[in-house]
């Protein structure tokens, strides 16, 4: 017997329940939480190397297209906090992602890891530069 429109179910689509928007709704969090610590300074809503690292990992995992430059983003973000203490300062460098933690060996694992995964050309090079520069910097 055919349903009528009553007993019928209607699947929707939302993107909240896909990779991409499990990915978009940390990303929306962890904005959140930087836009907080910097109009409040409060340490305990600093977002930690911890919290860094979860989305570079989920991000990595994906077989999303710009999964890497996305974990690019954020160790870049995170290594100019390294540098100056101070982040990324917005009107001299816009291109990249403003972070409140220094990056650690598992943030470059992530890193690294999307590196792997990725299938474009020339990553190999990309990775090997990326060892390279880590070395010189915690050497």
């Amino acid at each position: 017997s055919d349903l009528d429109d009553e007993d019928s179910i209607s699947v929707g689509y939302d993107n909240k329940y896909t990779l991409q928007g499990c990915l978009d709704h940390m990303e929306i969090i962890l904005a959140e939480a930087e836009n907080r610590y910097t109009s409040t300074n409060d340490d305990r809503i600093r977002p930690s190397v911890d919290w860094y690292n979860h989305i570079i990992g989920a991000w990595a995992r994906s077989d999303l297209g710009d999964a890497m430059e996305k974990t690019k983003q954020f160790l870049d973000g995170m290594e100019k906090y390294d540098e100056t203490e101070v982040g990324v300062d917005s009107s001299t460098d816009s291109d990249i992602r403003r972070c409140w933690a220094k990056p650690n060996t598992i943030t470059y694992n992530g890193v690294l890891f999307s590196l792997a995964r990725d299938q474009s050309r020339g990553r190999a090079k990309v990775a090997q530069e990326m060892l390279n520069s880590m070395k010189e910097r915690y050497q």
